[in-house]
């Protein structure tokens, strides 16, 4: 124990010692952002649960409702025949 008592205090000795200069090499970053401080309680906790499922259940309707526009519109380039072939009366569905 003795070793590493001397060893600590040599460090201690030689860390304040130290001329306290920044080189060139030394980037410092101090950005700080909010980010809570966590629930309260345990309906805190559920609320944030709540919201967190809706959050989820929302991207997943919008997706599909995306999903679905895109169906529609590939369906309706499908079957609307082009102005040629109204015009000569065919009415096929164009693959």
């Amino acid at each position: 124990m003795g070793y590493l008592r001397a060893e600590r205090q040599a460090w201690q000795v030689l860390r304040h010692s130290a001329p306290k200069v920044a080189t060139g090499d030394v980037v410092t970053v101090s950005e700080w952002q909010w980010v809570g401080i966590g629930w309260s309680t345990r309906g805190d906790a559920w609320l944030a649960g709540v919201e967190q499922r809706a959050m989820a259940q929302s991207r997943t309707d919008a997706r599909d409702a995306l999903s679905i526009e895109k169906a529609r519109g590939a369906e309706e380039q499908s079957l609307s025949p082009s102005n040629e072939d109204w015009q000569r009366g065919e009415r096929r569905v164009h693959t």
